[in-house]
Parts: structure tokens; C-alpha cells; sequence
């Protein structure tokens, strides 16, 4: 059985890998880069016989696999003879699953990085076809890491640059361990700071596609190591275009924030401020970062947060007026919403006047899909427990808004939380305290037995004197 689950693993990842080295064969045989690679970078270091020997491994139609000993004698150009064949071999065909790949990785490091570009592309062609192979095929490829890290800092080949971050991406989802091994050796920190300087939006992309296999591959990333990501990650999201990279990449980064929120970088919140939020799940990413942010100090945020609450309350009310939109999906973007909102609240009171008239209509005719989100209700709980009578009275327009909690008096069962109970409960204490019309009308809509019943079930002390309080106020 657990021989069987095992084996469909490992299918799983080398079908992951073959696609991902697919996708990687069609874009190197239609490079983005204008940079023709020549074979040798120098006509100084240019030895015909090297040449002789690649374009033969060329034109040979047969075939053997060479996973035997390297020969005694054995010349750079016969090396170079074998390398080109095998480089055409997996022009068509994957790894067997069964080919030792360990004499052929020794062949490709001894005639990688010579200074003769078109060989280290054969090299490297054949090194991200055995990356795509099972874990005893790319245990060769570790102890060349450095290398392939060092020749990628030193190319002017934006191609060859993409074959190198393709097999670091295949490594990263082999197993755990190839996983930790690059984390280890810091090949993201190496690679990252030359790619920036590359400003190649194909190399953001690969580097990308490194970054989510070193992430997918489970168990997670020792969070230490995670958080030391944090910067590279942060610079990755800014130089991404697609909508679903960057909901990637912040969705890694905010897992950072669960562990370290001094990590939390206030240029670059003005950054996702200035950004569009034309994707909701994207859009849900960002306001879980705003989340983490609302829950430093004050006086750190106090700049940002009407910004935030502004582009919180704009997005949600642009996606409510979508027609084809995800309910579960507006759904949670919502309660991430009202989670920010209810936390600048009880950080300052203040803080509702920077957002009181945007989120005023929303009270006095609650969406549906508000009354969804329990967090909606905790958000109505603190904004009406810190706001003034008149302005409660307000939001009470109407009468709308008691009716509404009353008829979630009504609806309340034992599945929801007491945190809700305690909120409803809460609202409904403060309407019936400050207008006489709201008692009247909450006893027409018979809720009195309803909160009998309530305080029969088993409900917390706090939520039981609110009862209590509630059913003195009604019998006045």
C-alpha cells in the first residue's frame, strides 16, 4: 500500500516536472532573447577540434547511452562528441526511468563553462531533462549547484540564464530534501540579485516558477528559512505583471507575517496602495496583508489606515456591482475587509470618522452578502459601541437596522460562535437603549421569547447577563 502511494508520487512529480520541461523546450527553441549564443564566447580560447567534435555529436543519427565509467583517455572532444548526442536525444525523448545519470553529469562538468557557449547550452539542455527525472537521476546535479549558481551570475545569455533557473525548479519540487539543500546553499539570495539587475521579464517569470516549487514541496519550508525569502519575495511581487503571480507571491510573504510581523515594510504597503485591485483573489491577498498591518502599533500606521479603509471599502463595493462574481469568493474578501476595519476601530475610535460616510449607506441597508460574514457583525458591534448616539441613530435609518438584528435574534443557533451571539447581542442592547421605537418594534417582530430562549442554551456568562440586560430594558 504504501509502496503503491509512493510510486504515484513520484509519478505525479515527474509528470509536474516533464510539463514544466515541455513548456521550457518550446521557449528555448523560440528564445525571447535577440542574443544569438555563439559557439565560442572568444576567438582567443576557439579549438577547432572542439568544434569538429560538436557538430558530429550533431549529425550522428544512432544513439547509445553512455552511463559507463568515463574512459580511460577519454579527451575533451570525445566528452563533447557524447554530450551533443545526448543533447539531441533529449531533443525528443524524456530520461528513462531506469538510466543512471552520474557519468553523464561528470562528462557535462567537465566540459561545462569552458568559455564555449553552445556546449554549456547542450550541457544545460541535458541537465533540465535529467532534473525532470526521479530523485536518484538528479542526486548528481547536487554537488554542481555552486557551479551552475556561479555561471549564471557570470552569462550574458538570457537563454542559458532560464535553462539554469528551470532546473533549480525542478530540483525544488523533487523532494524535501532537494528543497532544503538549495535553501541551504542561499541559491534564491545568489541568483536573485543579479536577475534584478537583468530586469528580463522571462527570468522574473522562471525565477518565479523556482520560487512556487520550493514552496509547493511538502512539508512546508522551515519558517526560518522562509522569512529569510521575505526581501527577495517583496522585490519578486513588484517586478511580476500577472495577476495570479503576484496573489502567489503575497500569499508566501503573508505566511511570513503570521510568524514575523516586523517584516512588514510601510513603502512597500504604499506600494500595493498606488496598485490596481482588478483581481479579487489578489485583491483578498492584499487585504490580508492590510490585516497584519492594522495590527501594529498606531502610531506606525496612523498615516496609511484612512487609505487602506477607503481602498477596502471602494474594492468590495466595485466587485458587489460585478455581475459573474464568485459569492465564496466576494464572501471572503469581505470578512478580510471587515477583520481590517474592526481592528482600526478598537486601535483608536477615532479612526471611524476616516471612514464613516463611505461605510454609513452599508449600515443603513445591509447587502446580503454582509450578513454572511460574521465578521461583518463584529466590525457593526465596534463601530456602533465607540460612535454617538445621534450617529448610531443614523445608521439605524429607518428602523432597518434593528429589524435586521432582530430577525438574526431569530436565526441564531447553537452552531454559530459566542463571539456572534456576543456581537448581535451587543447591537441590539445599544438600539433599545438609545430609542424607545426600537423596543416597541423589536417586540413586534416577537423576539422577547426568542432571547428566552437563547438564555436556556449553553451560552457564555458574558452572553447571559447581555440576556439578562436586554430582557430588563424590554420589561421597562
Amino acid at each position: 500500500m504504501l509502496q503503491n502511494i509512493a510510486q504515484k508520487r513520484e509519478k505525479f512529480i515527474i509528470g509536474l516536472k516533464k510539463k514544466a520541461r515541455e513548456e521550457t523546450f518550446r521557449k528555448n527553441r523560440f528564445p525571447q532573447s535577440k542574443n544569438v549564443i555563439p559557439f565560442s564566447s572568444s576567438n582567443d580560447i576557439f579549438q577547432s577540434s572542439y568544434y569538429e567534435a560538436f557538430e558530429k555529436g550533431n549529425q550522428q543519427k544512432k544513439f547509445n547511452f553512455m552511463n559507463d565509467d568515463l574512459e580511460i583517455g577519454e579527451t575533451m572532444t570525445d566528452c563533447i562528441f557524447k554530450v551533443q548526442q545526448l543533447n539531441n536525444y533529449y531533443n525528443e525523448y524524456d530520461c528513462e526511468p531506469d538510466y543512471d545519470t552520474t557519468k553523464d553529469v561528470e562528462r557535462i562538468f567537465k566540459i561545462f563553462n569552458m568559455g564555449y557557449p553552445q556546449i554549456d547550452k547542450s550541457c544545460l539542455h541535458i541537465l533540465l531533462a535529467i532534473s525532470a527525472g526521479n530523485h536518484q537521476q538528479v542526486q548528481p546535479i547536487h554537488e554542481y549547484i555552486q557551479q551552475l549558481t556561479d555561471y549564471y551570475n557570470s552569462t550574458y545569455y538570457t537563454e542559458l540564464q532560464q535553462y539554469i533557473l528551470d532546473i533549480f525548479a525542478n530540483l525544488a519540487c523533487d523532494c524535501y530534501q532537494c528543497r532544503d539543500l538549495i535553501l541551504v546553499l542561499e541559491v534564491p539570495k545568489h541568483l536573485w540579485k543579479y536577475t534584478l539587475q537583468c530586469k528580463q521579464k522571462c527570468l522574473f517569470d522562471d525565477f518565479y516558477s523556482m520560487i512556487i516549487n520550493l514552496d509547493r514541496m511538502k512539508p512546508e519550508i522551515n519558517k526560518f528559512k522562509l522569512i529569510q525569502l521575505h526581501q527577495i519575495l517583496q522585490d519578486l511581487y513588484i517586478q511580476l505583471y500577472n495577476a495570479e503571480e503576484k496573489k502567489q507571491i503575497l500569499k508566501i510573504m503573508n505566511r511570513i507575517y503570521s510568524y514575523d510581523k516586523s517584516k512588514l515594510d510601510l513603502s512597500f504597503l504604499n506600494y500595493l496602495l498606488k496598485g490596481d485591485h482588478e483581481n479579487m483573489q489578489l485583491s483578498g491577498e492584499i487585504f490580508k496583508y492590510f490585516q497584519y498591518v492594522s495590527l501594529l502599533d498606531n502610531e506606525i500606521t496612523l498615516n496609511f489606515q484612512s487609505q487602506m479603509a477607503h481602498t477596502i471599502i471602494k474594492t468590495i463595493n466595485k466587485y458587489m456591482e460585478q455581475d459573474n462574481i464568485s459569492r465564496a469568493e466576494l464572501k471572503s474578501l469581505v470578512k478580510k475587509g471587515f477583520v481590517t476595519l474592526s481592528n482600526f476601530i478598537t486601535d483608536d475610535p477615532q479612526n471611524v470618522n476616516e471612514f464613516w460616510e463611505d461605510i454609513l449607506p452599508y449600515a443603513q441597508n445591509i447587502p446580503s452578502i454582509f450578513l454572511e460574514v460574521d465578521d461583518f457583525f463584529l466590525f457593526l458591534h465596534n463601530l456602533i459601541k465607540f460612535s454617538k448616539d445621534e450617529d448610531v441613530i443614523k445608521l439605524n435609518r429607518d428602523y432597518k437596522l434593528i429589524k435586521q438584528i432582530a430577525q438574526e435574534i431569530n436565526d441564531y443557533c447553537e452552531e454559530k460562535d459566542s463571539q456572534f451571539l456576543f456581537n448581535i447581542l451587543s447591537i441590539l442592547y445599544r438600539l433599545l437603549n438609545i430609542d424607545d421605537a426600537n423596543v416597541k418594534i423589536f417586540n413586534e417582530e416577537d423576539c422577547e421569547s426568542r432571547i428566552l430562549y437563547i438564555q436556556q442554551m449553553n451560552i457564555s456568562d458574558e452572553n447571559y447577563e447581555l440576556t439578562n440586560m436586554i430582557l430588563d430594558r424590554l420589561d421597562q
